[in-house]
């Protein structure tokens, strides 16, 4: 201020900022309120706050630079500022009980993995409700490619709104899930047909795994995969036990009945199901290609098909190839036993066993143990197929899929029999 100039008269009236702080407030809200109705006009809502709420906030400055100028009182800015800041303050509960609200919902209705096969001889296509979550278009089960598995998740919440997931109740298959649609042509061209669905296999014994883990039941979900077979007639649904790596590597170690199975296939014909003692058994996310040495074919022998099994008798072993009206294949498999006195030093991994699928309808075992020794030493502990495998397989046996430098303790294993169905 120059010598002599008088101060600015103290400010009387101030409704131009009450008045744009009253409207800032009322646009905040209503851009929030729409958001949590519908989070799908999330970034229309960002454009408008930036075309509306911008020109409000500096409109609002403006305010308040010849308020401080004009020495307006403090109600003057409590005006202009309190209410866009209530909103704001008001936010962070409504956001807490959202997020808690959240997690109560994802907690009863969890993410769940599906495997569909088709082995009826026609194409078929999934209801739309349940592939909206997949970028690969799995919707589709062409007939003519048995081998051709359809694989996602189901997630209950997702940017398209929540999925009903009428088929379970939590993290298991619903009591009324008795039925489901399926489309003989594209859905939106097609008359749906309801198949009736046949639960086909029991529930991993997950009990002890998971109090051992400290993870709980409603978790479950985490370790499950839903296979869902459908044939001409009907849609038989098998829970099968998923680990991925980082939840097998945890139970090395642990006295667990966790086995990793091995397949080798040495048949013509990819393998579509399988079961072990009752189990079904994951085989990913394609029907199990035979084995062959070309290429990264003998990769596939690195994948591990977990089950609950305590190996304490012989295995019952049925199997289906990618074919419609697929006769189902059985046999039953002893699996070697190590001699205790061999058994290296250092930390256990998991038991593996190897099957190999041979032509004449046999299935021979192998059984392995991996350890993890001093000076990052590595030692595989091996009884070799038992008994002797009609031809060589492709990618050898268990031993070959281990590093060169590996130490292979090969047991003497003790009777391999095993008879056919």
């Amino acid at each position: 201020m120059s010598p002599g100039e008088q101060p600015a008269a103290p400010l009387k009236s101030f409704t131009g900022g009450a008045v744009v702080g009253g409207l800032m407030a009322l646009v905040m809200a209503g851009l929030l309120l729409i958001s949590f109705i519908d989070e799908h006009y999330f970034f229309y809502l960002l454009i408008l706050a930036v075309i509306v709420l911008g020109p409000l906030l500096l409109l609002n400055l403006v305010f308040f630079a010849v308020y401080l100028k004009r020495r307006a009182p403090a109600r003057a800015y409590w005006l202009m500022w309190g209410p866009p800041f209530g909103v704001l303050a008001g936010l962070w509960p409504f956001i807490s009980g959202q997020q808690i609200s959240d997690k109560l919902f994802e907690r009863a209705h969890p993410n769940i993995r599906e495997v569909h096969v088709n082995l009826s001889g026609h194409s078929l296509w999934l209801d739309p409700e349940s592939t909206v979550n997949d970028a690969k278009g799995a919707g589709e089960l062409p007939g003519n490619q048995p081998g051709h598995f359809a694989s996602f998740t189901r997630y209950a919440q997702t940017y398209y709104g929540k999925d009903r997931m009428l088929a379970y109740s939590g993290s298991r298959l619903a009591a009324d899930f008795t039925s489901q649609r399926v489309f003989p042509g594209e859905p939106a061209e097609t008359a749906a047909l309801l198949r009736p669905v046949v639960l086909a296999a029991p529930y991993p014994d997950l009990a002890r795994f998971l109090s051992r883990e400290r993870i709980s039941p409603q978790d479950e979900a985490g370790f499950l995969v839903y296979l869902y077979y459908h044939y001409a007639d009907r849609v038989e649904v098998a829970p099968a036990l998923r680990l991925a790596g980082s939840q097998a590597m945890d139970l090395w170690g642990q006295p667990l009945p966790v086995v990793s199975f091995h397949l080798a296939n040495l048949r013509a014909l990819p393998l579509a199901r399988l079961e072990i003692d009752g189990q079904a058994i994951d085989l990913g996310d394609a029907a199990f290609a035979s084995e062959s040495a070309e290429g990264n074919g003998c990769v596939y022998r690195n994948y591990e098909a977990h089950a609950v099994n305590a190996l304490s008798r012989p295995l019952k072993v049925r199997w289906q190839f990618a074919q419609p009206a697929t006769p189902w294949h059985e046999a039953v498999v002893s699996v070697p036993q190590f001699d205790p006195a061999r058994r290296p030093t250092g930390r256990a991994q998991t038991i593996n066993v190897e099957l190999y699928f041979q032509d004449d309808d046999s299935v021979v075992a192998e059984r392995s143990l991996a350890f993890d020794q001093a000076q990052q030493k590595f030692a595989l502990w091996t009884t070799g197929p038992a008994p002797s495998l009609r031809r060589p397989a492709p990618c050898g046996t268990a031993a070959d899929r281990y590093r060169e430098d590996a130490e292979v303790i090969l047991d003497r294993p003790q009777s391999g029999a095993f008879r056919l169905h």
